[in-house]
């Protein structure tokens, strides 16, 4: 039996003792969280683009979860951000 998706999680690397985790389920949940944090440092979408090496159109597709965003461009822009990114899966039980 194959692991399964459980849950992806973001985590805040900055300045805060806790960190603090969310759980998403969606592309567009990723890219809301990234909206939110970019917005929250006082970032443009250029900034970001240019800081991850992409063009501010692929910013507004990651941002709205939308397809033909590469996965490397989505963990640049995290990373530009300060956030990290953890795979939880789900393994099956042995018997």
């Amino acid at each position: 039996m194959a692991a399964s998706w459980h849950t992806l999680k973001l985590s805040d690397r900055g300045f805060a003792v806790l960190t603090e985790w969310r759980n998403v389920d969606t592309a567009f949940d990723v890219g809301l969280l990234i909206r939110q944090k970019r917005e929250s440092v006082g970032m443009t979408q250029q900034e970001l683009a240019f800081r991850v090496g992409t063009t501010r159109q692929c910013i507004i597709r990651l941002e709205q979860g939308r397809n033909g965003v590469s996965l490397n461009t989505g963990l640049y822009a995290l990373e530009e951000l300060g956030l990290e990114m953890i795979a939880q899966l789900d393994m099956p039980r042995s018997r």
